[in-house]
């Protein structure tokens, strides 16, 4: 009579403690303000006067990136949203 063999399983598991990482970003309120021959001008006000602008043909969504060029001289701002659309408002 033929013998079985049951073949021993052998295994070993090794854990790793999990860490969980709580890095959180902090977010820093700011406010910039731009002063310039005795005139002020807020970060804020650019910004409301641009998304007037803006939501007249477009929507606040479409946005994907947007630089702000304050010319103090001019008291002028140069809007340039999704690197290619230019809006300019005057400060005066």
């Amino acid at each position: 009579m033929p013998r079985t063999v049951k073949p021993k399983i052998a295994a070993t598991v090794e854990t790793e403690p999990k860490t969980k990482s709580k890095s959180r970003s902090k977010v820093i309120p700011k406010k910039i303000y731009l002063q310039y021959a005795g005139k002020e001008i807020e970060e804020d006000v650019l910004m409301e006067k641009f998304k007037f602008e803006w939501c007249k043909e477009n929507k606040i969504t479409e946005i994907k990136d947007l630089k702000i060029y304050y010319n103090v001289d001019d008291e002028k701002a140069y809007f340039v949203a999704n690197e290619a659309i230019t809006i300019i408002i005057d400060f005066e």
